[in-house]
C-alpha cells in the first residue's frame, strides 16, 4: 500500500482557480511565487491581522472593520469599514519596513474596492518617518489608485474614473524593481508607471500599516480582502499572479490517496465535512 499526495486542486478550497480560501492555509513554498511571499495578510480575525507566512501579525487599532455580508463563512473572510470612522491594522516590524528602504525588489498587490465616496483619504498600506510610504485607492481626487513616495518622485498614478475598475472588486499591484523602475497594475493589466530612483527611500519609524496612514489620520473606507508582499518584483508576470493569487498557498493539511497504484487519470475526490478525508473517489 503506497501513499500518493493529491494535487491542491483537488481540495475544495483550491479547485476554483482564484477562489480565496475559507480554511487553514499556509504558504506553498514550491510554487514560483509563493517561494518569494514575504508576508500575506487575509484579515482572518476582528482584531488581529495574521500573517500567514507567520512572521509579522498586526494588531488592529480600533473596531470599525466588520465581516463584509455575503463573504464566504470560514476562517477567512473578507472585510469592509464600518462608516467614515475605518481603523488600520499595525504590523510595525522592522525587518519588513526594510524591504521598501528603495533597494529591494518588491511586489505588492490588494485584493479591494476602492473608495468612491470619501475625499483622497483612502490608504490602503503605509510607512511613516522621514520618508512616507503610501498607497491610495482614493474615492474622490479623480478616483486615484496612486502611490506617493515622499522622497521617490515621480511614481505613477491612474484615475479609475469611468472605466471598468471603478466600484468593483480588483487585484492592484505594484511592482518596484530595486533600482528605479515602478509599475501599477489592476486585474494584471499595467495602467501606469514611472522611472524614479529609490535611493532616497526611508527611513522609517513605524509601519508597514494596512488600511490606513497613522502619520496623517487617513483611512481606508472601502473593502478588502487581502493583502499579499513578495520580495521580487514580478512586473513580467503579473498577470499570471493576478488571474490567481492564492496560488501562493495551499491546505495546512493536504490530501492523499491510499492504494497500490497512483490515482487513475480523471480521479475526483469526494471529501468528508472537514474537507481533508477523502471518502470515495471517481
Amino acid at each position: 500500500m503506497a501513499v500518493f499526495p493529491l494535487d491542491k486542486r483537488q481540495h475544495p478550497d483550491f479547485n476554483v482557480p482564484g477562489k480565496k480560501p475559507i480554511g487553514p492555509v499556509e504558504v506553498d513554498r514550491d510554487n514560483k511565487f509563493g517561494k518569494h511571499l514575504e508576508a500575506g495578510y487575509l484579515l482572518r480575525e476582528n482584531t488581529v491581522a495574521r500573517d500567514v507566512t507567520g512572521r509579522y501579525d498586526g494588531t488592529k487599532t480600533t473596531d470599525n472593520f466588520f465581516p463584509l455580508r455575503g463573504s464566504s463563512v470560514g476562517i477567512y473572510q473578507d472585510w469592509a469599514a464600518n462608516g467614515n470612522t475605518a481603523n488600520r491594522f499595525n504590523i510595525d516590524s522592522e525587518k519588513l519596513r526594510g524591504l521598501f528602504d528603495g533597494s529591494h525588489a518588491f511586489t505588492l498587490i490588494f485584493h479591494a474596492i476602492a473608495e468612491l465616496t470619501a475625499a483622497s483619504t483612502s490608504v490602503i498600506f503605509s510607512l511613516d518617518g522621514s520618508d512616507d510610504f503610501i498607497i491610495y485607492l482614493s474615492g474622490s481626487a479623480n478616483r486615484t489608485y496612486r502611490v506617493f513616495w515622499r522622497n521617490v518622485t515621480s511614481v505613477p498614478s491612474f484615475n479609475q474614473t469611468g472605466t471598468e475598475y471603478q466600484g468593483t472588486w480588483n487585484k492592484y499591484a505594484y511592482t518596484f524593481d530595486g533600482v528605479d523602475s515602478h509599475k501599477i497594475f489592476i486585474n494584471g493589466n499595467e495602467v501606469s508607471s514611472a522611472t524614479a530612483s529609490g535611493s532616497g527611500a526611508g527611513p522609517y519609524t513605524s509601519g508597514p500599516a494596512i488600511c490606513g496612514w497613522a502619520g496623517s489620520a487617513q483611512y481606508f473606507k472601502e473593502s478588502v480582502s487581502s493583502v499579499l508582499i513578495f520580495n521580487k518584483d514580478f512586473s513580467s508576470s503579473i498577470s499570471e499572479l493576478s488571474d490567481d493569487i492564492y496560488q501562493t498557498l495551499k491546505p495546512v493539511v493536504g490530501l492523499q490517496w491510499f492504494s497500490d497504484a497512483a490515482p487513475p487519470t480523471g480521479f475526483k475526490p469526494y471529501f468528508a465535512a472537514n474537507a481533508n478525508t477523502i471518502m470515495q473517489g471517481f
